[in-house]
């Protein structure tokens, strides 16, 4: 049944009038987004130097994704939604294969997602998503469902959703050497509900438990160690329950043709590290055909238990004792800004659907690193 689905899918992207049984496209969006990155951290081999007591090499790596996205409505009551983002990066991993071999100068990374969208009733709705990716050392596949139910004439909403992610990877040592695949599991679940206060005030508030085992470290990742010796191998423990916890409130002023929106979001799991997160967002209208949005982000984070900020002893490489020197694991505070320009060549209702361009450009910093993304994008829907 899925298989002919999806072959239904590819057949049908003919775009034509919605009618009982008709499969017809109603939303195409494509971007194109840069990322680049610079820094430094321990877990990294690439030409190190010794900052803040402890040999931290590069983390320079630039990515080019390009995504598709197509919507395509089967009948009144069921929608599928296909997305394929692709990833061409430099600098993969900076390991001791690397610094040989030189593997990760360019490596390439794909997603396929199917979302299935099917309203039961006028008031409950059931969303499946599946699909697989793949890249150089790493095969996964995935697969969830979600259910919400509308209250209050549509003005309250709950769900509920749970997923399994399966990931087969190449466990790469910080010394190059490679020992075959190995595998990870991820389950996630999480519940929420949303309520409009007011024609111009919305509230959300979500909780999540992610659940995984099997080898989560990243396999590469050096921990330095005193002296001469070669640097240890990232260890995790093989199992981790992660929690989350947010909320958030959007505001319109109706006036000034603005939206204010804030989110706050904690997190917390059993390696020991703790976070805050804070977001801001301002959507200003101009006219009918523009829009501007600015944000920021701050983030706060508590180390987790086992984390080296200085070299290990000369023999933690012998020891089966938890340790990572990665960099995002680290505590420290970030900082993120970002700025977006939406025009609008049509509007919904007119006879070519609503299209619009975006370019946007995100600016991420904390100590020793930072992330710059440029993104531009079309959209289409019917």
């Amino acid at each position: 049944m899925r298989a002919a689905t999806s072959a239904a899918l590819l057949l049908a992207l003919i775009p034509g009038p919605v009618g009982a049984d008709d499969w017809v496209v109603d939303e195409v969006r494509t971007r194109m987004a840069f990322i680049g990155q610079d820094g430094r951290g321990a877990q990294s081999q690439a030409d190190p130097i010794v900052m803040d007591g402890i040999p931290r090499g590069r983390e320079t790596l630039s990515v080019f994704q390009p995504i598709a996205r197509i919507g395509v409505r089967q009948n009144e009551r069921v929608r599928h939604t296909v997305e394929m983002p692709v990833d061409i990066v430099t600098s993969a991993s900076a390991d001791a294969l690397d610094a040989v071999s030189r593997a990760s100068l360019w490596t390439e990374a794909g997603t396929l997602q199917i979302t299935d969208d099917i309203d039961v009733t006028p008031d409950d709705h059931v969303q499946v998503i599946w699909g697989l990716h793949l890249e150089e050392v790493m095969k996964s596949g995935f697969a969830g469902l979600a259910y919400r139910r509308d209250l209050a004439q549509d003005n309250a909403t709950v769900d509920a959703r749970a997923s399994l992610v399966i990931d087969n990877f190449d466990p790469i040592t910080p010394q190059g050497f490679d020992y075959g695949f190995v595998r990870r599991g991820t389950i996630l679940a999480s519940v929420g509900a949303s309520q409009i206060l007011s024609p111009t005030t919305w509230v959300e508030g979500r909780y999540g438990v992610t659940i995984q085992w099997g080898v989560l470290e990243t396999t590469w990742n050096a921990v330095p160690v005193e002296g001469d010796t070669l640097p240890a191998q990232e260890l995790f423990p093989d199992q981790r329950v992660r929690h989350a916890i947010s909320g958030g409130i959007a505001q319109h002023l109706p006036a000034t043709h603005s939206t204010f929106r804030g989110r706050y979001r904690f997190y917390a799991d059993d390696f020991g590290a703790r976070a805050h997160t804070m977001d801001l967002d301002v959507y200003q209208w101009f006219g009918r055909f523009m829009t501007l949005k600015l944000s920021y982000r701050l983030h706060d984070q508590r180390a987790v238990d086992f984390f080296y900020d200085q070299p290990g002893p000369a023999n933690l490489y012998e020891t089966n004792l938890p340790r990572t020197a990665d960099s995002d694991l680290a505590s420290f505070r970030a900082h993120e800004w970002g700025v977006g320009v939406t025009a609008y060549l049509s509007r919904a209702g007119d006879a070519e659907g609503e299209r619009s361009v975006s370019v946007s450009f995100r600016r991420y910093t904390r100590p020793h690193f930072d992330l710059s993304i440029v993104s531009l994008s079309y959209s289409r829907t019917l």
